[in-house]
Parts: C-alpha cells; structure tokens; sequence
C-alpha cells in the first residue's frame, strides 16, 4: 500500500549512515514475502528489530528458495567481522554496499527483515 511505500521509504532515507554519502537510494519497488513454514521453525524470544540486510543480486535466487544461509566454503569473503554469519544492520546504506552496485549497474535489492 502506499503507506507502507511511504513508512519503508523514510526508514531508508532515515538509515542511510553520514558516512555513506557519495550515493543516494531510491525505492523501485517491494515486494512482501513469507516463505512457507519458515515461521514454523522459530521461537519468539522477543526484542524484535527491522534490519536491513543487503546481498549480491547473484544470490537472490538462493535467498528466495532456499531463504538466508551462512556463506558455504566457495562463496566471496565480504567481511566475516564475526565469522561466517548471517549479518544484518541498523543501517540502510551499510547493507546496500553489500549489493556491490557499479555505475553501470546501479541496482540493487536489500531485505528489510523483522529479526530477534
């Protein structure tokens, strides 16, 4: 609806970190997605938070279907600060760089993800 258009377009703005201002985003389009049964398998334990995660548009297919993983062996290291995880953030632009757009290819998809 066009208010949750509005309500998720302002968080992106809103969390787009100072030190990320040699580009701007822009909201093409969303899409609302519950993958079947995923639910099912976890408990609610509280403390829930919208963050974002940002990934290759390469793995999306594997998101989609499979939902998120940790990276298996072959993957591109990006980071790991942790180790191989699944990493989220409170900031909009720190996901987006994991997207890893160019000039030329200046599209990228980010998840927006109630996690706890």
């Amino acid at each position: 609806t066009k208010d949750i258009y509005t309500i998720i377009s302002k968080y992106l703005q809103t969390t787009h970190a100072s030190t990320h201002e040699q580009y701007r985003m822009q909201i093409e389009d969303i899409f609302e997605i519950e993958r079947e049964k995923e639910n099912e398998v976890f408990n609610d334990v509280g403390n829930k938070m919208l963050l974002w995660h940002g990934s290759r548009l390469t793995n999306f297919a594997g998101i989609m279907s499979q939902g998120l993983r940790i990276a298996p062996p072959e993957a591109p290291v990006t980071g790991y600060m942790f180790g191989k995880g699944l990493y989220f953030a409170d900031m909009s632009s720190k996901s987006a760089n994991y997207c890893y757009p160019t000039p030329s290819k200046n599209t990228g998809l980010v998840l927006l993800s109630e996690v706890s």
